[in-house]
């Protein structure tokens, strides 16, 4: 949706602008909140199937998806997923918008926070890192 919306514009607008509109969308978005409320992040089921899903990312690798590792925290409360591939980086440089992938990585802490987690990460492929870490941990309180 933001590429397309992106891609239509005569005068392109700047980072920001897009991180702000980008955000806006999602965060506005009463069924995408619900919906994430709802989720545990940190429940074994949850890490199973991330487990699981990691796993099977690892067997087939493509450029249209997301390759990822998973890792398991120190307890059921936090853990950690390593993406080597991300399908947004693809498709936006393929399109020629690279410039605008970093507003779609913003949301990872929304997202993050809407679930009842604390995001943390020090590097991103979309500014050139050598993968996405992204770090969760449950907040206290949350169960």
């Amino acid at each position: 949706m933001l590429a397309a919306v992106y891609l239509s514009l005569k005068e392109k607008p700047g980072i920001d602008e897009m991180t702000t509109y980008y955000h806006r969308t999602m965060t506005e978005n009463a069924a995408m909140n619900a919906f994430l409320k709802s989720q545990n992040m940190c429940s074994k089921k949850a890490q199973a199937k991330l487990a699981h899903e990691a796993k099977a990312c690892q067997t087939r690798p493509n450029p249209y998806t997301w390759t990822f590792r998973y890792e398991p925290g120190i307890s059921i409360n936090s853990f950690t997923t390593y993406f080597d591939t991300c399908v947004i980086c693809c498709l936006f440089r393929k399109l020629g918008i690279s410039e605008v992938i970093p507003a779609m990585c913003t949301y990872d802490y929304d997202m993050a926070d809407f679930s009842g987690c604390l995001f943390t990460r020090q590097y991103t492929l979309a500014k050139g890192g050598p993968f996405c870490d992204c770090h969760y941990e449950r907040k206290q309180g949350r169960m």
